[in-house]
């Protein structure tokens, strides 16, 4: 991802994040289909180096995402797990400064398209696993240096996760979901940007239909980008790493769901630190 110094600036860390992951994979368990109106605002608080020092040229963001999210669950069979499809289509409004310059974007992002969710249900436990793909079909222009909502390239990530029950009703538990984002060579730009793995967990307990709990995420940048275009003295283009912790809150309110996530990023490297507020609300259509 290219916009990794900035905190949570780019559409697809805003959809990584779109995923319920007190519920792995986001998998509705009935037979249906199923929208969420997701709203997104991240603002950079720090910037730091590759070391982990403060960077006081580091690049500030403010972002501001709503996305579409649309489940299918057909009521398929699959290898004795139940079938899904999803996508998720969101809009972006980026404002990024680094330097004394500016740049300001809003338009569509790429899509995430996930053809096939696999979950397993046991008695005390959940396993999930899907591949997604994020679609380079968002706005992009090479005479942005900094604020691109599209990536101009195609993601591949395969996922995996799961859920633990503590107790018979299924009241309290214990979720993690990791994906891995191997991003292929951009179009308009000879650069391949190293791939990404996200680590994200919950711990909740349900009261009634609230549930309450806390969720956090691991991001590493594996590998330095690669291409004829890639300038070896912008840290863009080095590895980077990032934490986050904050509290997750799930209500059920007659059909609809409200769900409401802070995050608080720390720990960075070559990258900056965020604070990330999603609310969203979730219908199921039949």
């Amino acid at each position: 991802m290219v916009l990794l110094l900035a905190g949570i600036s780019t559409a697809r860390e805003h959809e990584n994040l779109s995923t319920n992951i007190l519920t792995p994979g986001g998998q509705p368990p009935v037979k249906g289909l199923y929208y969420t109106l997701g709203y997104g605002s991240s603002d950079t608080i720090k910037s730091y180096d590759i070391d982990g020092n403060r960077n006081p040229n580091g690049a500030l963001v403010n972002s501001n995402a709503v996305s579409n999210y649309f489940i299918w669950v057909p009521g398929w069979k699959l290898w004795g797990a139940n079938f899904a499809m999803r996508a998720a289509i969101p809009f972006v409004r980026m404002d990024m400064s680094r330097a004394g310059t500016r740049e300001i974007t809003t338009g569509m992002a790429d899509p995430m398209i996930i053809p096939a969710s696999l979950n397993w249900n046991f008695s005390r436990a959940n396993l999930m696993a899907e591949m997604s793909f994020f679609v380079p079909v968002g706005q992009y222009s090479t005479s942005k240096t900094m604020a691109n909502v599209g990536q101009d390239h195609w993601t591949i990530s395969p996922r995996i996760g799961g859920t633990v029950y503590f107790d018979q009703a299924k009241t309290f538990t214990l979720s993690a979901l990791m994906a891995y984002e191997y991003n292929l060579e951009n179009g308009e730009r000879k650069i391949e940007q190293g791939d990404q793995l996200w680590m994200q967990f919950g711990l909740a307990k349900r009261f009634g239909p609230v549930q309450a709990g806390l969720y956090g995420y691991a991001s590493w940048k594996l590998h330095e980008d690669k291409g004829d275009d890639v300038n070896p003295f912008n840290p863009m283009h080095d590895k980077d790493t990032v934490y986050a912790i904050g509290p997750e809150m799930n209500v059920k309110i007659n059909s609809t769901t409200v769900t409401m996530k802070y995050l608080h990023e720390f720990g960075a490297e070559n990258r900056g630190t965020a604070n990330t507020f999603r609310l969203s609300l979730g219908w199921k259509f039949f």
